[in-house]
């Protein structure tokens, strides 16, 4: 009975460290994911300033190409203006040509008949 009691005893005394050890486990678990999740955010943190890096990057690349884009359109309206313009401008010298003619044929056959 004396050796049933002390097998008792030793078992509890073991089962109460069980227990205890069990409960030290799980804080140091508790302290393990805790310490994992701040990792994760701190991943997640440094992955998203990667990718708001490569976008703004992307973006001004995109920017840069609308730019050039612009500005190409651009210079092909002003190259087609400018030719606009100098095609008028070249009638209306033709105009003030043929007009200058006119008159000096007119003021000719003015004088012809002046001199009959």
């Amino acid at each position: 009975m004396e050796a049933n009691k002390e097998t008792e005893a030793e078992l509890r005394r073991l089962l109460k460290e069980q227990s205890k050890t069990l409960a030290e486990s799980e804080v140091l678990e508790a302290k393990r994911e805790k310490e994992e999740q701040k990792d994760l955010n701190e991943a997640l943190k440094v992955r998203m300033r990667e990718v708001e890096k490569l976008e703004r990057v992307r973006l001004e690349s995109q920017m840069k190409c609308e730019r050039e884009r612009a500005a190409r359109e651009m210079d092909q309206m002003k190259a087609h203006f400018e030719a606009e313009d100098a095609k008028k401008d070249a009638e209306s010298a033709a105009a003030r040509k043929a007009a200058a003619l006119d008159k000096k044929a007119e003021e000719s056959e003015c004088g012809i008949e002046a001199a009959k």
